[in-house]
């Protein structure tokens, strides 16, 4: 009994259902890092929540003020001026939050001004945790990225490297007050950037460096760190190097690192003598910065 011929798939069947697939891939990352990113807001909800509190609180109280029979016209103006001021502050607060969730155009970014608008977005100052925030960044560097990536970015590295030094945990911060207080004076954060000549060629990229003064990154975990999905504990009880060094969803790092990459760019972690992490990220420079 003779076999009925094999058919052969049609070359150009084949190419279509790839290119298919791929660009379903390309919609299932474009996705996954918008998701990333929220997921990355929603992380410092609660510090963003009691930050507006904090504002709201006061503005109330000199609303109320105002409003009472006690205030002459120069107290209701100084007391209506301070509620304008913290009305002002949290609108600030909501379009930087806009901002960084919203997608953008954008092919070039200058990376002083990423800086401020991704702390804006953080809401509460570092200080106010017992850190020192140090930035030495040309106010005229711009890297040739997407703006709201590079917030991005930024973002994830923030967020850990505060949730590091804070003990590991983003929800930990409002019930560590007294103890920040006490042993926060060498939690510091640095982030500088400049230009760096590469290679014989001699070509000029943009480096910044994120140093923080936590735990560090156990030897381990450090060539993983990554991964997709990687997950380990730490040394210690307290800190969980997902929660810290992945953004609590196990793809913050992996995103950071395709996102710098489909830039033409490099991102690493080393560990920051004597005592923390450091993140050093390579971009080419915008044309403009040239």
């Amino acid at each position: 009994m003779s076999q009925a011929p094999r058919q052969l798939l049609d070359p150009q069947m084949i190419e279509t259902a790839i290119a298919t697939l791929q660009q379903r891939i390309d919609q299932l990352q474009m996705s996954l890092q918008q998701q990333q990113k929220l997921a990355t807001l929603g992380m410092v909800t609660a510090v963003i929540a009691h930050e507006f509190n904090n504002i709201l609180t006061p503005m109330i109280s000199y609303t109320q003020y105002a409003l009472s029979d006690k205030a002459d016209d120069a107290l209701r103006a100084k007391a209506l001026s301070k509620a304008l001021a913290g009305s002002e502050r949290l609108a600030n607060i909501s379009k930087s939050l806009l901002g960084f969730a919203r997608t953008d155009d954008s092919t070039a970014v200058n990376v002083h001004q990423a800086i401020q608008e991704t702390l804006a977005c953080l809401s509460r100052d570092l200080t106010k945790d017992g850190i020192t925030l140090t930035l030495d960044i040309p106010a005229d560097l711009t890297v040739a990225m997407n703006g709201g990536q590079l917030q991005q970015v930024f973002m994830n590295l923030i967020v850990n490297a505060r949730a590091a030094m804070l003990g590991g945990k983003i929800d930990d911060v409002l019930a560590t007050n007294r103890l920040r207080r006490v042993v926060g004076g060498g939690k510091r954060l640095t982030i500088s950037a400049w230009l760096q000549r590469h290679g014989p060629s001699g070509e000029t990229r943009v480096e910044i460096r994120l140093a923080d003064t936590g735990p560090g990154i156990p030897h381990d975990v450090l060539p993983r760190i990554f991964e997709p999905f990687f997950s380990t504990k730490a040394s210690t009880d307290s800190l969980d190097a997902d929660s810290v060094h992945k953004g609590g969803t196990g793809l913050g790092l992996t995103i950071c690192q395709e996102l710098i990459h489909a830039s033409g760019g490099t991102i690493r972690a080393e560990h920051n003598e004597p005592t923390g992490a450091v993140f050093i990220i390579e971009l080419p420079i915008a044309p403009a910065s040239s």
